[in-house]
């Protein structure tokens, strides 16, 4: 939680970070030019966004393709099918190899690796500009 407080959880420093994401989807829904659409994708990205500036230190457009892969994977392996996939082969290891269910493992898995390939080369990232003197965000 110290982590959490130093990086503006719970202070006026957060406040920032949620004003420019609630501008950045302000200009989004304007750019829907009063048509009729579903708000839930534009929320689910300014939400992410949020979360992404506190622990990376950065926030994506959100018609950027890794952003919107990374948020794709992320609502696949929290589905319900997907949750379900993943405890059957939990509590019996030997389902994964059963016809049908072996897929739908599978899809598990690289949708686990996409969303740790996205994690890993923000780590890199950061271990490459790392700088003691200078914590940019929960990652470092």
């Amino acid at each position: 939680l110290m982590s959490l407080r130093d990086f503006g959880v719970g202070k006026r420093s957060m406040e920032g970070k949620i004003l420019e994401e609630a501008r950045a989807l302000a200009e989004e829904i304007c750019k829907e030019g009063g048509r009729a659409f579903c708000i839930s994708h534009m929320m689910q990205r300014a939400v992410s966004n949020v979360i992404c500036s506190v622990v990376f230190g950065c926030r994506f457009e959100y018609g950027e393709t890794k952003f919107k892969d990374f948020l794709t994977a992320a609502d696949k392996v929290f589905s319900m099918r997907m949750a379900m996939v993943r405890r059957l082969v939990f509590v019996f290891p030997l389902m994964k190899f059963v016809p049908g269910v072996r897929s739908l493992y599978r899809e598990v898995l690289e949708t686990q690796a996409t969303i740790a390939d996205t994690i890993n080369n923000r780590i890199s990232e950061h271990k490459e500009t790392f700088d003691p003197n200078d914590i940019r965000d929960f990652t470092d």
